[in-house]
Order: C-alpha cells, then sequence, then structure tokens
C-alpha cells in the first residue's frame, strides 16, 4: 500500500518505514553546550599556540624538516578540536542569525537558544578566570615572596600600614609585615597569570589560523606575517587581559557602584545591576575590538579601523560583542 507523502518530496511519496532524519543539535541543552566550548577552546587553542610556534621555527630552519612536521601535526590537531566544536553549534549561537531568525521568521526562540548558550559561555569563562586567578595567587605567595621582601620594600611597608591600620603602631605594623608581603606576592602572581592565559589565548587564535592557512598554502610563513601576527596577538591580548579584570572584579562585587557600602539583599541586588551595567557594554565593546585585532593579524583585515573593515568582520564582531555582552552581565550579575 502506498501512502501520499505531504510533504514536498522529488517523487512525492516517502518510505515510512524509514526514521526521520533529526538533528541531534535539536535537542542538546544550549546552556551545556556553551560552558561545554568554553572548556574545548582550551586544547583547541593550546594546539594553535604550538602551531605557531612550530611555524616559527620554520620559517628560521626552512621547510622540509621537523618544525615543518610539527606544524603540521599541530594544525591537524587544531582542526581536530575546532571540528568538535563546530559539530554541535547551531545556528542560534550566533547572535546576527538568531536575530534575524526571530524578526524575519518570528522565531523568537532562536535568541532564546543564544541567551542561553550565552550565559553558558559566560559560566565556563567565569570558571576559568577564577581558577587561573587562584592559582596565580597561591604561586605567587609560594614562588615571589622572597623576592617581594627583598625588592619592594617600600611597597610592603605600604601595605602593612594598610593593614594594621592608620595610626597603628610600630610594632602592630611590624606583626602586619609577613601578611602584606604575602598579599603582595599573591596579587603579583594572580596578575601574572592572568596575562598568561588572556595572552595565551589570542596567541592561540590568532596563531592558530596563521599556521593553517600556511599548511593550505604549503609554504613556511614569512616574517612579516609572524610579526604582524605577534603585534596583534599582543593588542588582543592586552584587551583580553582587561576584559578579565573587570570579569574577576565584577563576579567579586568590587566593581565601582553607589551600593559598595549597603549590606543585606538590596545592597547585593544593588551591586549586581550597577556591575552589570559597566562591564555588559565594556566587554562588549573590547570583545569587537579584540576581533578586529584578530582578524588583522591572521592577514584577513589590512586596516585596525573600525569604519573601514570587511563586511564579514564586522558580522564576527557583532556576534563576539553579544556575547561579551552577555557575559558581563552574567559575570557581575552574579557577583553582586
Amino acid at each position: 500500500m502506498a501512502f501520499i507523502d505531504f510533504t514536498p518530496q522529488e517523487d512525492g511519496f516517502v518510505d515510512f518505514n524509514k526514521p526521520a532524519k533529526l538533528d541531534p543539535r535539536d535537542s542538546q541543552s544550549d546552556f551545556m553546550t556553551g560552558l561545554k566550548d568554553t572548556f574545548k577552546q582550551l586544547p583547541e587553542l593550546g594546539w594553535g599556540i604550538a602551531s605557531i610556534t612550530a611555524s616559527g621555527i620554520e620559517s628560521l630552519a626552512g621547510e622540509g624538516g621537523l618544525a615543518t612536521a610539527a606544524k603540521n601535526f599541530s594544525v591537524n590537531k587544531y582542526q581536530d578540536w575546532q571540528k568538535d566544536i563546530a559539530a554541535t553549534h547551531k545556528d542560534a549561537y550566533d547572535f546576527d542569525k538568531a536575530y534575524d531568525s526571530a524578526t524575519k521568521e518570528g522565531n523568537f526562540g532562536a535568541l532564546v537558544d543564544f541567551l542561553q548558550y550565552g550565559v553558558g559561555y559566560a559560566v565556563g569563562q567565569g570558571a576559568q578566570v577564577l581558577a587561573t586567578a587562584g592559582v596565580g595567587k597561591v604561586i605567587g605567595q609560594l614562588a615571589i615572596k622572597p623576592a617581594v621582601e627583598k625588592m619592594a620594600a617600600g611597597l610592603v611597608a605600604k601595605q602593612a600600614v594598610k593593614i594594621a591600620g592608620e595610626g597603628a603602631s610600630a610594632e602592630a605594623i611590624a606583626a602586619a609585615t609577613p601578611a602584606a608581603i604575602k598579599e603582595i606576592a599573591g596579587t603579583i602572581g594572580q596578575h601574572a597569570a592572568m596575562a598568561a592565559y588572556s595572552f595565551g589565548m589570542e596567541g592561540g587564535e590568532i596563531g592558530g589560523d596563521l599556521a593553517e592557512k600556511s599548511v593550505k598554502e604549503n609554504r613556511a610563513l614569512t616574517s612579516g606575517e609572524l610579526m604582524r601576527g605577534l603585534g596583534a596577538t599582543m593588542l588582543a591580548g592586552t584587551m583580553e587581559y582587561g576584559e578579565n579584570l573587570i570579569g574577576l572584579a565584577g563576579m567579586k562585587g568590587k566593581l565601582p557602584s553607589p551600593f559598595s557600602a549597603t549590606e543585606g539583599v538590596g545592597g547585593r541586588i544593588g551591586r549586581a545591576a550597577t556591575g552589570a551595567l559597566v562591564a555588559a557594554p565594556v566587554e562588549g565593546v573590547t570583545e569587537y575590538g579584540q576581533t578586529i585585532a584578530e582578524e588583522y593579524g591572521k592577514g584577513n583585515e589590512q586596516t585596525l579601523n573600525p569604519f573601514s573593515i570587511s563586511a564579514a568582520t564586522h558580522k564576527q564582531g557583532i556576534n563576539a560583542a553579544a556575547l561579551g555582552v552577555v557575559g558581563g552581565a552574567v559575570h557581575a550579575g552574579g557577583g553582586g
């Protein structure tokens, strides 16, 4: 018996014995996908750093040797992680596509998917920043403490006075000195770890794509390409570092707020709201700027002027900025 299929088909019929082809991404958790993506990016960008390092050695030593083999191997691993991330990526996770789907097709669920993904992504990033800052502080207190004690006597003295309180006795200040040394060493370690994390993320992004380009074109990168990529990494990494510091301050409830001294639930809500109003736009603009720097470093843009970039880079920047806005709101909103 033949069944009529009212879904448009080439032959007008369908075999009902065959199961429908469902996209597994339709049933996945958008929040968990965003959360997982932030951690999948770590090995991806790690292989990006490995590949650009090998590319740099190849440019100095010549093609065809161990450096070329290492570059090819690293780029292959870099691409594997990109494919893994792309396998669970929905169109709605890109803000421009989610917005178009909502405004042109009436599919407002796409914006909900984007927000859920963005919140998960923000939580993952926040966890990484908190962990990096915490580990860096501990390492700093253990490894840098002796150097701080010898080389930063003036800074230690000021911090000891701050801890002991203005007008404290010499004995109280002396008693506070060990704590001051520990705090300063921890702060230095924390910032060093945050910087390494920030510049590593950008170096992996820019360097990985540059190395991938050299593999596709079957050539070594030129010194100009390497220097351009390095310069862009410094620029984008500096912006990433600043953004992460804002995110860290937001999660700790330390962003400037008229509710800083207000206690109780009201104070927390006030700090969360004002913190989100500060962090969300700042992180959004920063992400847009980072995108331009990244594309310039990869050789896809010939200018850093935001008014002269291509439509493709502008679209990438908007998508990154939208995630940045969600991230800033989540980080500061949760840390009130």
